[in-house]
């Protein structure tokens, strides 16, 4: 009986948590729940938190953000955020590897830097758009942070 129960927690796939951030949010909250009393004020804390396997959803509304990532996922176990609706943010810098972005809206907002910059591999954007930028709105560095040539 030892045995199977052993073979069981080992060989069981382990799912990474589900984090929120709404506009009446709070980031002394715990980040786990989808309601002002339970959700993240900003996306850079989930980014600062999550782990590999983890998903942010991002609820409605703009987020005067440059949101950084900080770790890595991994191949199956992607560092995932979602935007939820009509997500505004400002810029995601995705410097680790198996970063995913989802579903946002990328505004200028009147920051110097806005747009997205992918310097880890295996990074993927999907139904995002880019609007009213007047710089670079992607930018694709190497793990220095200089352009390619």
């Amino acid at each position: 009986m030892r045995i199977l129960l052993a073979i069981i927690l080992f060989c069981s796939p382990s799912f990474g948590a589900t984090y929120y951030v709404r506009t009446d949010g709070n980031n002394p909250n715990t980040g786990l729940t989808d309601s002002s009393g339970g959700a993240w004020l900003t996306i850079q804390k989930a980014a600062n938190v999550m782990a590999a396997g983890d998903t942010t959803i991002v609820g409605n509304g703009t987020f005067p953000e440059i949101v950084i990532t900080k770790t890595n996922g991994a191949s199956g176990s992607p560092v995932t955020f979602r935007g939820s609706g009509a997500t505004k943010i400002y810029s995601f810098g995705l410097d680790h590897v198996f970063n995913y972005v989802d579903n946002f809206q990328i505004i200028t907002g009147g920051v110097i830097y806005a747009g997205l910059r992918f310097t880890g591999s295996n990074t993927r954007m999907t139904r995002c758009y880019i609007d009213n930028l007047s710089s670079i709105p992607i930018r694709m560095t190497d793990s220095a942070g200089t352009t390619p040539a």
